[in-house]
């Protein structure tokens, strides 16, 4: 379980021990799925500010610095950007940016992430952006890159999909 809700809605054995204290399931834990946010990212993940310095850098890979820049949610499944708004900070410590700037996730003390265009999800059905040769199935995954059709000028990295192999 999550405190707020994402494009993968993870199935934890966190999920499976709570519907079974429950007293009214009896999960099967070989079906847990893995949590990623946050994996092994120790306790200032949890402590510390997930921007700081300046200019502001994200301090673990799950955030970002850089409001609408492009890029890759955290389990490549979607090429995306650097979610923010405006608005209201309820705690002048998550003023990150020093103008109102805001991240879309109420749970997240204002740290910004790369959400997911809902158009550019990376597996099956997928839609290509019209700048790269991309790929989309269930062996492609988002990546930050440059590569074009063409000699476009300032064409800057942003997420694509392309194929893989493991």
């Amino acid at each position: 379980m999550t405190a707020s809700t994402s494009d993968r809605m993870a199935v934890s054995n966190m999920t499976l021990v709570l519907a079974e204290v429950s007293g009214w399931y009896k999960p099967n834990y070989a079906m847990a799925e893995q949590l990623f946010w946050g994996k092994n990212a120790g306790c200032n993940f949890l402590t510390g500010p997930c921007l700081a310095g300046s200019p502001l850098v994200a301090q673990s890979e799950e955030f970002c610095a850089v409001p609408s820049a492009k890029g890759c949610d955290l389990e490549a499944n979607s090429a995306g950007l650097c979610w923010t708004g405006t608005g209201t900070l309820s705690n002048s410590l998550w003023n990150y940016f020093g103008n109102g700037t805001l991240a879309p996730d109420s749970f997240s003390d204002n740290c910004p992430k790369v959400v997911g265009y809902s158009n550019r999800f990376c597996g099956p059905g997928g839609t290509a952006g019209g700048y790269s040769p991309e790929h989309f199935g269930t062996d492609s995954a988002c990546f930050v890159s440059a590569i074009l059709y063409n000699n476009l000028v300032d064409y800057p990295a942003q997420g694509q999909c392309y194929q893989y192999q493991v």
